[in-house]
C-alpha cells in the first residue's frame, strides 16, 4: 500500500496571533498545505489585519504551501465548502497521490507530536476512513477548558467526494476514535469581537441571537474567581448548569470549567503566560 499523504486544508482570517505558530506546526506534519485568506462575508472585513502577510512570508520558503484565491464573499457556510472543493482540485496531492487524507485545520486547533504518531499509525492500518479525537475547548486561558470531540481527519476514498454547504462530507466512513488522544482547541482564546461579527454572518437566513447574547452577557463577563454565580447566570440564559451554551462542550460534574495543568503543543506554548486573553481584545 501507498504511504498516506495528508493534506492540510487552512481558511483563516484576521488571525496573526494564531497563524504562525499553525504554519510551523504543519509544515512539520503535512505533505500539502492548501491555505486561503478570506473574510467570507463583508461584515469580517473590519478584523483584517497581518495574516496574509505571515502567509506570503512562509510561502517564500516552503514549496508545500499553496495559496487558493477566492472572489466569493456571502456567508460562511455556503463559502467555506466552495473554498475547500477548490483546494482539493487544485491540491497536486489530490490529484497525483492514490492514498489521500485531508485535515481541515483552524488557525486555533493543534495536536502534540504523540497525537500526530497515533494519528499516522491508524492511516497506515488502512482500516478506517476517519479519525476522531476528544479535544480540549480552552476558555479565556490556557488553563480552562471544556470537554468535547471532533472528525478532522477524512481519507479521500473517492476523489469525486466534495465538501457539502456547512462543510459536511456527506459519504460513509469507518470512523475510529482515539480516546486517549485529543485536539487543544483555543476557540476561545481568539478574538472575541471577531467571533460575535461572525456568528451574526455564518448561515444565512438563519438567527444565532443566542450565541451573540451569550458571548456579551456570559463569557464577557464570566469571572473564574465567582464560577458559581456565573454558571447560574447561564443557567438562566440558556438552561445549562455550564458556562457554554449548548451541550456539544462539557464541563466537570459541577457544571465549572475543567482545570488543566498539562503540556501544550511546543509551537503554542509562547501564549501560555496570558491569563485572559478577553484582554487582547479589549473585550471586558
Amino acid at each position: 500500500m501507498d504511504k498516506p499523504k495528508i493534506i492540510a486544508l487552512i481558511c483563516a482570517w484576521a488571525s496573526e496571533q494564531w497563524i504562525e505558530p499553525l504554519l510551523k506546526e504543519v509544515s512539520e506534519q503535512y505533505d500539502e498545505i492548501m491555505i486561503n485568506i478570506s473574510p467570507h462575508s463583508e461584515s469580517l472585513r473590519q478584523f483584517e489585519d497581518n495574516t496574509y502577510d505571515i502567509v506570503r512570508k512562509y510561502m517564500n520558503v516552503n514549496k508545500d504551501i499553496h495559496y487558493v484565491n477566492s472572489e466569493s464573499c456571502s456567508n460562511h457556510a455556503v463559502v467555506k465548502a466552495n473554498i475547500l472543493n477548490k483546494m482539493l482540485v487544485e491540491s497536486k496531492c489530490f490529484n497525483k497521490e492514490p492514498n489521500i487524507w485531508y485535515a481541515i485545520r483552524d488557525v486555533d486547533e493543534f495536536y502534540s507530536q504523540a497525537t500526530y504518531k497515533q494519528i499516522k499509525q491508524v492511516m497506515k492500518e488502512d482500516e478506517y476512513s476517519a479519525i476522531r479525537l476528544n479535544e480540549k475547548y480552552f476558555y479565556i486561558n490556557m488553563q480552562n477548558y471544556l470537554e468535547g470531540n471532533r472528525c478532522r481527519f477524512r481519507k479521500i476514498v473517492d476523489k469525486r467526494q466534495r465538501f457539502y454547504p456547512t462543510q459536511q462530507w456527506r459519504f460513509p466512513v469507518q470512523e475510529i476514535f482515539i480516546k486517549d488522544a485529543f485536539m487543544f482547541h483555543y476557540g476561545m482564546l481568539t478574538d472575541p469581537n471577531a467571533k460575535m461579527t461572525f456568528w451574526k454572518s455564518e448561515y444565512l437566513g438563519t438567527e444565532q441571537d443566542i450565541k451573540v447574547e451569550w458571548m456579551d452577557k456570559i463569557y464577557r463577563n464570566y469571572d473564574l474567581k465567582y464560577e458559581e454565580y456565573w454558571i447560574k447566570e447561564n443557567e438562566k440564559l440558556c438552561g445549562l448548569k455550564s458556562p457554554w451554551f449548548e451541550d456539544n462542550f462539557k464541563p466537570d460534574e459541577y457544571g465549572k470549567l475543567i482545570k488543566y495543568n498539562g503540556e501544550h503543543p511546543y509551537f503554542i506554548k509562547h501564549l501560555e503566560y496570558i491569563e485572559d486573553f478577553r484582554s487582547n481584545y479589549d473585550f471586558h
